[in-house]
């Protein structure tokens, strides 16, 4: 969470600095398809087809960035998927970061976006405290959306369909999320 509020100051500071610029801020999260290496992978299904554990993968994002051209934008973005398993109070949770810069086209209210940056995986075991945090690792993300304010300057809501490619400790991890975001442009 300190985090996340730090990336919001620090993208604040930067519209005010080119005040007269065009610029967005966007943060959300919705629900994502996460693919893990093969042996992770099977362990997850086997844990949660037991009766009584439920799966949650869920995505949050944080975007800002500001004009480079017209209907283009350079941005720094942080995309994160959680995904726990529980059973009763006891839990699991996969937490992943992208911190990323890239850039972001529009085409009338549809848009594209691209960025490269640094990936990071952390897993939780029944408490915030209880942690392991990998090696920093790459990461890939792309994705295409519909803006309803429609690049105007104004409050609005964008529907995104986003991936990340993560490399971390020589495994893949990759995630397609569908998103709503809240945004100020």
């Amino acid at each position: 969470m300190k985090r996340l509020l730090l990336i919001v100051a620090f993208l604040g500071l930067i519209s005010s600095a080119f005040a007269d610029a065009p610029f967005f801020i966007q943060i959300g999260g919705g629900y994502s398809f996460i693919s893990y290496p093969a042996d992770l992978a099977d362990t997850i299904s086997e844990v949660e087809s037991y009766p009584g554990v439920s799966r949650i993968p869920l995505a949050l994002d944080v975007a800002g960035g500001i004009s480079i051209a017209p209907d283009s934008f350079l941005m720094l973005r942080l995309d994160c998927t959680g995904d726990r398993l529980s059973y009763g109070t006891n839990w699991v949770q996969i937490n992943s970061y992208l911190y990323s810069i890239g850039v972001r086209h529009y085409w009338r209210r549809f848009f594209v976006d691209g960025a490269l940056g640094m990936a990071r995986i952390v897993t939780q075991l029944n408490s915030v405290s209880d942690y392991s945090l990998s090696d920093p690792g790459f990461g890939i993300g792309g994705g295409v959306g519909y803006d309803f304010a429609g690049n105007q300057q104004r409050f609005g809501a964008i529907l995104e369909a986003h991936g990340d490619a993560l490399y971390i400790d020589g495994d893949n991890v990759s995630n397609i999320s569908l998103l709503f975001d809240l945004c100020v442009e």
